[in-house]
Formats: C-alpha cells, sequence, structure tokens
C-alpha cells in the first residue's frame, strides 16, 4: 500500500467512529421508539421486541438493552440490526444515520474538519471511560478499606489498640464515602 492509498483509507471514517458518534448521538430508547412505536416503555422496561415478549421483561439503558427471557442484550446497534432485520451492523449503522438524519460520512470521503472532530470524539470518549474506572476504583478502594475496619472493630476486644484504631479510622473513611465526588458521567 502506497502513501496515497493511505492516505484515502485515513479519510474515510471508521466504523468505530461511526459507532461512537450513534452511540453519543441516539439512545436505545429512541431506537426502539422509533422503530418500534407500538411498543409501550415504562421506566424502561417494555415487552421483548425481539421475540415478542408479553411482560415487561426487556430492559433498556443509555448504552444497550436486555431480554430476561430470551437473553438477548447489546448496544442501539444490535438493538436496530435486531429489530430492522438486517444482516450486519454496518447495514444498521446506515440505517439510523439516514432515519435519524445524523449526517455522518459513512462510505465516503470526510473532510479535514470532520476527521477532526471524530478524532476529538474518541479521545473524549476514552478521556470519560478513563473517568469511570478511576471512579470506581477509588470508590472500591474506600469500602475495601471501610469493610476491612469494620471486621476489625467487630473481631477485636473493646478498648484494646487495634480496636481504638480500626474505630477512629473507619470514622475517617466513612467520611471520605460520603465526601466522595459523584460517579463522572
Amino acid at each position: 500500500m502506497n502513501w496515497s492509498e493511505a492516505y484515502k483509507r485515513e479519510q474515510k471514517m471508521e466504523w468505530r467512529d461511526v459507532a461512537l458518534a450513534i452511540h453519543d448521538l441516539v439512545s436505545t430508547e429512541q431506537a426502539l421508539r422509533f422503530y418500534r412505536p407500538d411498543l409501550e416503555i415504562r421506566h424502561n422496561r417494555c415487552p421483548c421486541p425481539l421475540h415478542n415478549g408479553k411482560d415487561n421483561n426487556f430492559s433498556l439503558t443509555d448504552y444497550g438493552y436486555k431480554c430476561f427471557v430470551c437473553g438477548a442484550s447489546g448496544d442501539v446497534i444490535a438493538l436496530v440490526k435486531d429489530v430492522c432485520e438486517l444482516s450486519t451492523r454496518a447495514d444498521a449503522m446506515k440505517q439510523i444515520n439516514r432515519d435519524f438524519n445524523l449526517r455522518l460520512p459513512i462510505d465516503c470521503e470526510i473532510t479535514q474538519e470532520q476527521s477532526t472532530d471524530l478524532r476529538h470524539r474518541r479521545e473524549q470518549a476514552e478521556a470519560k471511560k478513563k473517568a469511570q474506572e478511576e471512579w470506581e476504583q477509588g470508590y472500591a478502594n474506600l469500602w475495601d478499606e471501610w469493610c476491612r475496619l469494620d471486621r476489625q472493630k467487630r473481631l477485636c476486644e473493646v478498648g484494646t489498640g487495634a480496636w481504638i484504631e480500626a474505630a477512629h479510622n473507619i470514622d475517617r473513611v466513612s467520611y471520605e464515602i460520603d465526601c466522595y465526588p459523584e460517579k463522572p458521567r
């Protein structure tokens, strides 16, 4: 492959970028309401549109879905693929792009500005994921510490050095848990 071919490939929108853009722009609930307006969605639950369920066993989140009867699960792209009975995720992404008028440059050349925007979105998504993982790890560490201190306090004899240390530190950790910042979104 020569430099020109590599540059041309760089100027096409990658499917990974299309998926990230779709996840940013279209929620699972929006897609389901668009493609299956007959379903009544209450509290992020409805009958499964994939196996034509009757009970509200189909759960929706911002990022995906899960049926607790047939076991189907996935993201908004998989939902559209399955509900519209499309053969590939690429077809589903094209369908979403058309139906929601997203104007994503799929299968065509993109401008330098669009390429920069896509790179920026990818970096933002990666930074968001990293921040969420760090938050979860920090919160889990605090809870682990609290559980360890609580166990130490319950198992040690009242008034001993180990009990006093646990009692003192459990209050500090409880305060840190109470003051822990909200989870980044």
